[in-house]
């Protein structure tokens, strides 16, 4: 080996020391296909509402279900996409049978037990789940999302600062607005 060639390698194995040396990130922005695939949404409050209407975005079904009915946040934001077949609204408490034919869940009620219940059933079956009460108890996050015509950007703090995400997302909408 030549002197410049050990000299480079010296480098870069400096440089790999310096990458192990910060601690490794744990959650991958992969972005995944969920046409013909089904969300379960259980608590349709204002978390709720705000992830529904990320995927009214996207070719996916979504079944909401909350004992509380929400017709307000039905009728006038959500209507126009129920006669697509794509959106359910059951008027229900969460059981374990709810997760039958579903492939992602997404926990968004106001009730640690029941997220935390949601969360056990869905390992139990195998099924990716998001807890949006506790990081903790999530396979993934729920990112902020940024679309425009062949553009999506997803957007996470890990779960640590949401506030830095909103501001991150209003930066990129910028941006994107910026390019038109």
């Amino acid at each position: 080996m030549k002197i410049p060639q050990i000299q480079k390698q010296m480098n870069d194995d400096n440089e790999i020391k310096k990458t192990r040396e910060k601690p490794l990130k744990c959650w991958f922005p992969l972005f995944v296909s969920i046409e013909d695939k089904t969300f379960l949404v259980v608590g349709a409050g204002a978390v709720g509402k705000r992830r529904i209407k990320t995927l009214l975005k996207f070719n996916c079904s979504i079944k909401v279900i909350d004992p509380i009915d929400q017709n307000e946040f039905l009728w006038h934001e959500v209507y126009p996409f129920s006669d697509e077949n794509r959106i359910f609204f059951i008027r229900k408490k969460y059981e374990e049978a709810d997760l039958e034919d579903v492939d992602f869940v997404l926990a968004c009620t106001d009730n640690i037990d029941i997220n935390r219940r949601i969360y056990e059933d869905c390992k139990n079956r195998r099924i990716p789940v998001n807890v949006a009460s506790d990081k903790n108890l999530c396979d993934f996050y729920f990112p902020g999302i940024v679309t425009d015509d062949s553009v999506t950007v997803g957007v996470t703090a890990e779960g640590t600062n949401h506030r830095v995400a909103k501001e991150t997302i209003q930066i990129i909408e910028s941006a994107l607005n910026e390019k038109k």
